[in-house]
């Protein structure tokens, strides 16, 4: 397995007086480094006792509470690509349910719910990033395998002309597929 080292350098300007160095808000972000590579998918390794290393994907129902066992002390699993809705709903035709609409579920907070999950504080904040980069990841996957089905083969002509040189254009816009 090849690892990337990333290295984030913060520099502070001392000319400029109106500038406060020190974290002034408690917000989390999250940066998300592609290399174009989507079948590579986020990974979490659990070390036991005794050997095998386990390795966890994001999309393992195991991955939440082992990522974040402060937030899920009961192991509350969480999101799969095998969730379906309860007692064998559809909901648009389909029975799966999608990691948007679980992690929806999740942040909606239900009356007399006492879970930790809402009380985590930055925690929180950091796990909903978290599910929030998990769905982008989602949907750039699908996106990836479905190109025929967004006949995304008829858009290269446009880019092509765009790259063009000899091509005039007064406003190029904006390409939605």
């Amino acid at each position: 397995m090849q690892v990337k080292d990333i290295r984030y350098v913060l520099h502070s300007k001392p000319s400029e007086p109106r500038t406060y160095n020190l974290l002034t808000v408690s917000e989390v972000g999250a940066a998300m480094v592609e290399d174009g590579n989507l079948t590579r998918p986020r990974d979490l390794y659990v070390v036991a006792k005794d050997p095998p290393l386990l390795r966890l994907f994001e999309t393992d129902e195991k991955y939440d509470p082992l990522q974040y066992p402060s937030l899920f002390p009961y192991g509350d699993l969480g999101w799969t690509y095998t969730d379906v809705y309860a007692n064998g709903a559809k909901y648009r035709n389909k029975r799966k349910m999608s990691l948007r609409e679980h992690v929806s579920y999740r942040l909606f907070q239900k009356v007399d719910d006492q879970t930790a999950l809402h009380q985590g504080g930055r925690l929180f904040q950091q796990w909903g990033v978290d599910q929030r980069a998990k769905c982008e990841q989602e949907k750039l996957q699908w996106v990836a395998k479905n190109q025929k089905e967004l006949r995304a083969e008829l858009y290269h002509g446009i880019s092509d002309a765009l790259l063009n040189e000899e091509t005039i254009t007064l406003d190029e816009g904006e390409l939605l597929i």
